[in-house]
């Protein structure tokens, strides 16, 4: 997305992080990162446990909700593998095209 700025987002599926925060209903979490770094450097986490994204996407009250509604926007449920998925062996372009084969869309 085009906003965040110089900012970066931790997500994880660390539960127990503190400063982590759960998205939605899911088993991914955001933030934490203090405790991140005290954890890895400590060896109670790999930093591979761990994922930073740059930049964001923002909509307004009901504007994604509305994308989704006319077909613009979908949401699917993936696995937290495939999501913070830290494989060297996947580029950017890779995922893209294994989360579209996993969730079978052709275009």
């Amino acid at each position: 997305g085009e906003y965040g700025g110089r900012g970066a987002f931790l997500l994880h599926a660390e539960s127990d992080l503190e400063g982590a925060t759960r998205i939605g209903d899911s088993d991914i979490f955001i933030g934490g990162i203090n405790d991140a770094v005290r954890r890895v450097d400590h060896g109670i986490n790999s930093r591979t446990d761990f994922k930073f994204f740059f930049n964001l996407a923002k909509w307004g009250p009901g504007e994604l909700e509305k994308l989704a509604d006319d077909g613009e926007w979908k949401s699917f449920h993936l696995h937290n593998d495939l999501i913070l998925s830290q494989s060297a062996d996947l580029d950017h372009v890779e995922l893209w095209s294994l989360i579209r084969r996993t969730l079978e869309i052709d275009s």
